[in-house]
């Protein structure tokens, strides 16, 4: 059975695509790293999300393929 495994994704204004940033499989290790990003993503104005797969790269590709389908300004 796989893991949880959390990702950070941020908004690419030039690709106009969800990508990768950060990821790991503690929730609490995300928070610190959000912390971390906030204030230049804030600055920057960056749309960012946290998705939650299995722990295999297909499982996170399969994602982030669903959220390029959504409206990137979205948070809800």
């Amino acid at each position: 059975m796989s893991d949880t495994y959390y990702t950070i994704i941020v908004w690419d204004n030039d690709d106009a695509v969800w990508s990768p940033e950060f990821g790991d499989y503690d929730s609490d290790v995300i928070r610190e790293q959000l912390d971390a990003l906030s204030d230049e993503l804030r600055y920057w104005e960056i749309p960012y999300r946290v998705i939650a797969t299995d722990d295999d790269q297909a499982s996170i590709d399969a994602e982030i393929e669903i959220q390029n389908g959504l409206n990137p300004h979205h948070f809800g």
